[in-house]
């Protein structure tokens, strides 16, 4: 009988985004009875997001899939770099122990701080992969200060073909393991147009990279269109979030315009929304157009080659630095009649349900698995 793979992934939080989504989907999905799975929280955002929901998640793994979950503290990735890196060191003494013990054959790292391990992961013979979870565009610096830890990962993982293509012209050659989504159990049934007009919600954390600012510009030019507008994602970047609120206020949209926060139960919001709006300046794989289509829910989205390879549709996208072109993004979906309106959405969630499958990243890091079992790769 086959040993199991030994498998460590190492991530800042268990709820934060979309690539804490993607992880606990591969945990909860791995083959028990040929993997052995062990995660280490960092603990690096410095918050917890919702506690019920996380014990309640860890316990369920570890009852049911012995997962081990090892948390660590005072570990920082927002910092600086200098502060990242004394996180990675002081990280990398805590793995040392289970290094030596030859505690695992892969161990699969994705935030700043676990890059910086993969040297160290690799003089221990451990197949270091990094997984890249936002869309490869980096600045020469950004290269510089990184070629290092590219170069000795085994293996780099990319979440969409977009990104791996940015990545690939930097000289390395990435695998694409593209996210996935668990289609829900019900779907919602069709809705008659609402006559006050469209509920819209616009998820992401609240920080420039999600440029939710485009979204409060549009909105003098959305009366009578959209009703109530609802911003669901933690607050990253406190001076963006005032910038936010300043711009609904100069709209006089205050009383239409909920910033919520993070949201456990996005589910709820999908199912009470009308549309889903993603103005992001850049994505890796879009998470929230891939849970929203599956749920039947339309959506709009600034127009970046992983969001087009999702919506598939120009009328659709909108650029990231014209309010004027996401309101006429949203004027098509509008001026739908609803059975139009329904197959549109019926034909997005068999497409993205069919492509983004559990099965397909399951198979995906199998066979990255098999690389590691085999001594290949390396990334370059």
């Amino acid at each position: 009988m086959l040993r199991k793979h030994r498998v460590a992934v190492i991530m800042p939080e268990i709820y934060h985004g979309g690539a804490e989504s993607q992880f606990r989907i591969l945990v909860e999905n791995l083959d028990a009875e040929r993997h052995s799975i062990t995660v280490f929280v960092e603990g690096s955002y410095g918050r917890k997001m919702d506690q019920s929901a996380e014990q309640s998640w860890i316990s369920k793994q570890q009852r049911e899939k012995q997962v081990r979950f090892i948390f660590l503290d005072n570990l920082r990735t927002n910092d600086g770099h200098i502060r990242r890196l004394i996180s990675a060191v002081r990280l990398g003494f805590y793995l040392v122990p289970y290094l030596l013990r030859r505690e695992f054959d892969t161990v699969i790292v994705y935030s700043a701080i676990g890059l910086r391990l993969t040297p160290l992961l690799r003089l221990f013979r451990v197949f270091a992969v990094f997984s890249e979870r936002n869309a490869a565009v980096y600045s020469r610096m950004d290269l510089l200060r990184k070629r290092a830890y590219f170069t000795s990962a085994n293996a780099i993982v990319c979440n969409s073909l977009a990104a791996s293509q940015n990545f690939s012209r930097y000289g390395y050659r990435p695998l694409v393991i593209e996210n996935a989504v668990a289609p829900p159990p019900l779907v919602r049934s069709a809705r008659a147009p609402r006559a006050a007009g469209q509920i819209v919600v616009v998820p992401g954390r609240i920080a420039p990279i999600k440029n939710q600012t485009l979204v409060a510009r549009a909105l003098p030019a959305l009366d009578g269109i959209v009703s109530r507008v609802y911003f669901a994602g933690a607050v990253e970047d406190v001076e963006y979030l005032q910038q936010l609120k300043d711009l609904v206020a100069s709209t006089g949209w205050c009383s239409r315009v909920d910033i919520l926060g993070f949201v456990h139960d996005m589910d709820t919001l999908y199912a009470d929304c009308d549309l889903v709006v993603l103005p992001s300046l850049a994505e890796g794989m879009p998470n929230v157009l891939l849970e929203a289509l599956t749920r039947e829910v339309p959506c709009v989205a600034s127009d970046l080659a992983s969001n087009r390879d999702v919506l598939r549709d120009d009328r659709l996208l909108f650029r990231v630095d014209d309010p004027s072109t996401l309101v006429k993004s949203i004027l098509h979906l509008a001026r739908l009649n609803q059975t139009d309106t329904r197959q549109l959405t019926i034909d997005q969630r068999q497409y993205v349900t069919t492509r983004f499958s559990v099965e397909n990243l399951i198979t995906g890091y199998e066979r990255l698995f098999a690389l590691a079992r085999g001594g290949g790769g390396n990334g370059q």
